[in-house]
């Protein structure tokens, strides 16, 4: 009879890993934590203030897809929050969908951007939900006339 693997399981993610292994412990399973992975936000701020002004001047067939409970915040320190939130305010107002990835993601937005956010559970999910609901209304709706420059 061989003796179980008394290994640790090996938590690598950049944060939540006291979650995950408060969880492992109340099942007796040992873990480790070692974030191999570490995010932060970008050192060239030019795509986080390009994002601001698209997001200023996003309209209803406008998708704002957040997947990461980070998101938020990295843009915010390489933005700035006052810009940001003016941006999200006038994208509220022009009623753009908002779709994000689980409860923890929503958890991290602003009130605004939670409370108008559709969470879908995993990335699958999300998939469906735009394919199968978000995709076709929006193609639905007028396209605005734009004058050539």
């Amino acid at each position: 009879m061989s003796q179980p693997d008394r290994r640790p399981v090996l938590l690598i993610r950049p944060d939540g890993n006291e979650r995950d292994a408060r969880a492992l412990d109340d099942h007796g399973i040992a873990s480790a934590t070692d974030p191999y992975l570490v995010t932060r936000p970008c050192d060239d701020p030019m795509p986080a203030h390009r994002f601001v002004g698209l997001l200023a001047a996003a309209g209803p067939q406008t998708a704002l897809i957040i997947t990461s409970p980070r998101t938020w915040g990295h843009l915010e320190s390489v933005a700035g929050r006052g810009p940001l939130e003016r941006a999200l305010s006038s994208a509220l107002d022009q009623r753009i969908r908002v779709l994000v990835t689980g409860r923890g993601t929503r958890g991290a937005l602003p009130g605004p951007l939670a409370e108008r956010a559709e969470t879908a559970p995993n990335a699958e999910a999300l998939v469906e939900l735009l394919n199968g609901t978000v995709l076709p209304r929006l193609r639905a709706l007028p396209v605005p006339a734009v004058d050539p420059v």
